[in-house]
């Protein structure tokens, strides 16, 4: 049906599998994102026009790996590596059959967690929402690449840390629980949290 996973996944087949939301190359300069993608994504330009190829370059993939959020139940089926999900992501022959949340939290600020926010929302994910413990000028994703996945429908929290997941009977995370933060010389928590849905949690 229309908005739902499949129904995305047939539509952006090669332009999210392919091509990625987000691409770069390396020793490459990273250029601004540009729209003209296969079905209008936007890509990152390595000083040419990215290949519809699938190549180690491809951010999300060959990164050292991520940090564990450190919270009991962070090892939850739904508590996910960003970097092995967008790795996943380029490599499956069949989208629909990737795991795509109705509340999606996504936990950082670098170009990971833009890239596997705004490729969610593409698939399907009903709301989206990246939470970064420091504010917008401390995110390693640029200002236009935050607002990039703005325009795609992802919202974007700063001054949160995670604090605690939520989890049922079965140990399936449905939350998290964020701690609000400031920089009073160093960062630090304030006391006051805030809990959000979460049917999948990134990590």
């Amino acid at each position: 049906r229309p908005g739902s996973p499949g129904a995305a996944a047939a539509a952006s087949r090669g332009s999210v599998c392919k091509w990625g939301g987000l691409g770069g190359g390396w020793n490459s300069p990273i250029q601004p994102l540009q729209q003209g993608g296969p079905g209008g994504l936007p890509y990152l330009v390595p000083g040419r026009e990215a290949a519809p190829t699938l190549v180690p370059s491809d951010l999300g993939m060959g990164l050292p790996g991520v940090n564990d959020l450190g919270l009991e139940g962070d090892d939850a089926d739904n508590c996910i590596d960003a970097v092995a999900y967008i790795e996943k992501l380029r490599q499956t022959d069949d989208l629909s059959a990737l795991p795509v949340g109705r509340n999606i939290v996504v936990i950082g600020g670098g170009m990971t967690a833009i890239d596997v926010a705004v490729q969610t929302k593409l698939l399907g994910a009903g709301t989206v929402t990246i939470c970064y413990r420091r504010g917008p000028e401390q995110m390693n994703a640029s200002q236009y690449e935050q607002e990039v996945a703005q325009t795609h429908g992802v919202t974007i929290r700063h001054w949160l840390q995670p604090q605690a997941l939520v989890r049922n009977d079965d140990g399936a995370v449905t939350g998290i629980t964020l701690e609000y933060t400031a920089m009073n010389g160093k960062l630090s928590g304030t006391g006051e949290t805030v809990t959000l849905d979460a049917d999948q949690v990134f990590k």
